[in-house]
């Protein structure tokens, strides 16, 4: 299968790659009733349900969508993909069928050429190795509208919507070649949807595009980081001391994610991470193990200890220690906070040169 240009032919190898390397079709990509394409792309075709001139194909395309329009092919991968989806929805052309044009020539010599005797006239300009006689059956021109326009009798086109140069084009052989001045281009399926150029009076089907809608946000942890939800958590494999829990969690993920002991600011955020992930990865009384925490101590009244979030500076403000916790009997920054399992992860204080807990850390999920 070859796709043509005014001067180059595309052979199937290109065609195929562009199919492989197209963004793939995803949900909510389309408004109703607007078809979903790979690459991001949205159209709809009226098949043979609607047959109109060029603007009122436009007309109807409004009338679909707020963005609605004529189907304009701005790139090099929309134009192979709005081809190969065509191709592979009606390769036969069956389903754009319209009903045959009269092939009568004008009664006399230079009397006005009406729609049926151009579209007549545009396929023997088209077809000239068809095996064609004035017996055959009448033919029609079976393919929608495209939103490009001739610039007055230029045999120049442009996009409608930007009277923009069209830089990718797909024209079939001998095309543009039409008569007449202004013309609208359609895309003919018996040559593989190759561009020819008809008078924008005459009537056609339409192939509408709207924009596509944003995809869904997809959102990656980090590696051996698990999503809890909005953010990514991760174990350590070994029993270490809270400033090397500091240390490992800060090289245990891209520092653009925010690596760091995880944090709990609501004690609704400790409860979620404790039953989706903590009680997956150690479920008492199977498993015994503490976990580090970013939480350490401060005092600001030698009294009594307080308890801060490492990386704001945030107070802890719920009590969910541990009977007779905190303790904490030497003031300064010596006293770390861990979760343990054989006390249903509940708070407990201890000194961050303690070797017995794993590092539990925390990362920002990557959003793509």
């Amino acid at each position: 299968m070859y796709v043509y240009s005014r001067s180059i032919h595309f052979p199937s190898p290109k065609i195929e790659k562009a199919k492989t390397s197209a963004k793939e079709v995803y949900e909510g990509q389309c408004d109703f009733p607007f078809l979903a394409v790979d690459g991001g792309y949205c159209y709809f075709m009226s098949k043979s349900l609607l047959a109109m001139t060029w603007e009122e194909a436009q007309t109807i395309c409004g009338w679909m969508h707020p963005q609605g329009r004529l189907a304009e092919f701005t790139t090099a991968e929309e134009l192979v993909q709005a081809t190969l989806f065509l191709l592979d929805n009606d390769p036969s052309c069956n389903s754009w069928s319209a009903p045959p044009v009269s092939k009568t020539p004008p009664a006399t010599p230079g009397a006005p050429v009406g729609r049926n005797f151009e579209k007549r006239h545009l396929f023997e300009l088209l077809s000239p190795n068809r095996e064609t006689t004035p017996s055959d059956s009448p033919r029609y021109l079976a393919g929608p509208w495209i939103g490009a326009r001739e610039i007055e009798d230029s045999n120049e086109f442009v996009w409608a919507s930007t009277n923009s140069s069209i830089s990718h084009a797909n024209w079939g052989p001998g095309q543009p070649n039409s008569e007449t001045s202004g013309d609208s281009v359609a895309l003919d399926c018996e040559y593989s949807y190759a561009w020819v150029d008809m008078a924008a009076t005459n009537d056609g089907p339409v192939l509408c595009e709207i924009p596509a809608n944003a995809p869904p946000e997809v959102i990656v942890c980090p590696t051996d980081f698990i999503l809890v939800g909005p953010r990514c958590y991760h174990t350590g494999p070994n029993w270490i001391t809270w400033y090397e829990a500091v240390q490992y969690c800060h090289n245990a993920a891209p520092s653009a994610t925010n690596p760091k002991l995880a944090e709990f600011e609501k004690e609704e955020e400790l409860q979620t991470v404790i039953m989706e992930h903590l009680l997956t990865v150690c479920h008492p009384p199977e498993c015994d193990r503490c976990f580090w925490i970013g939480a350490e101590e401060r005092r600001w009244d030698e009294r009594y200890p307080n308890f801060v979030w490492v990386s704001s500076g945030t107070p802890m403000t719920y009590n969910s220690w541990a009977p007779g916790r905190p303790w904490a009997p030497e003031s300064g920054t010596g006293y770390g906070v861990e979760i343990c399992s054989n006390i249903m992860y509940i708070l407990w204080d201890v000194p961050k040169d303690y070797t017995h807990p794993f590092a539990l850390c925390e990362a920002d999920p990557i959003v793509s």
